[in-house]
């Protein structure tokens, strides 16, 4: 049992989720404890259909454990209402998806400005705040692009710059490598360690890239609604498994 929240980027406890279908119920989660230092990278690997990205989306608050508490620098943001955790999420966590989720129909810099515009900063700012991570993440020239004049690997880091813009102090990364072919995904795992290394940001990855995941500061399984921590020589039992 966790006694000091307060300690910890992030603190889980006795944390359950599951769902009615047809009629049964379907649990997904169950009593699962887990606690990550601020700026630490924490990789979570298991099997398909496991609950890894339930997880992930509860710990970004975009779904709602069935019971039990998720504790974000001591402060549990499910007491939140619904729109005062929409503006918790969109200040204190970035998110960066295996597809990118980039809007076509706008430019690299616009795309990076979203998180600011939904937080009400003036455009000016925005402008200032999204080219200057552009900028950090190498991006500077690529402002005006819009996705699809984009490398793959452009792409991802565009992504990155966007769930950075806000400063956030956790960024949440569903397979960020895993719709990259080996090179450019070695260079994105690259750059999500020089991120946490400038921005000391705390970083959780859910990911079977098995390299990436042998290099994060630590790992957790996944298993029967479980969290267990594992050594370097488990992690392959975990990655080697068909993705979700």
């Amino acid at each position: 049992m966790i006694n000091d929240t307060t300690d910890y980027a992030l603190s889980i406890t006795n944390l359950s989720k599951s769902f009615i279908h047809y009629g049964n119920k379907i649990n997904i989660l169950s009593e699962l404890e887990l606690t990550i230092s601020p700026g630490e990278i924490v990789g979570i690997v298991g099997a398909s259909g496991v609950g890894k990205t339930t997880l992930l989306h509860i710990i970004g608050t975009l779904d709602r454990p069935t019971s039990g508490n998720v504790y974000f620098f001591g402060k549990d943001p499910f007491l939140l209402d619904d729109k005062g955790l929409s503006f918790f999420r969109n200040r204190e966590i970035g998110f960066v998806f295996q597809f990118h989720r980039l809007l076509p129909e706008f430019n690299a810099l616009e795309n990076v400005m979203m998180p600011l515009i939904l937080a009400s900063e003036s455009r000016e700012l925005a402008i200032e705040k999204s080219r200057y991570i552009l900028s950090e993440l190498g991006l500077s020239d690529k402002e005006k692009y819009r996705t699809s004049q984009l490398s793959g690997g452009e792409q991802q880091r565009v992504a990155l710059a966007r769930a950075l813009v806000n400063n956030p102090r956790l960024i949440l990364a569903d397979e960020p490598t895993g719709n990259l072919d080996e090179a450019t995904g070695h260079k994105v795992a690259e750059l999500i360690f020089s991120i946490n290394e400038r921005f000391k940001n705390t970083m959780i990855i859910v990911t079977h890239n098995l390299t990436l995941a042998k290099n994060l500061h630590k790992c957790v399984g996944l298993m029967d609604g479980k969290a267990f921590p594992l050594d370097l020589h488990e992690i392959g039992d975990f990655v080697k498994i068909k993705k979700q």
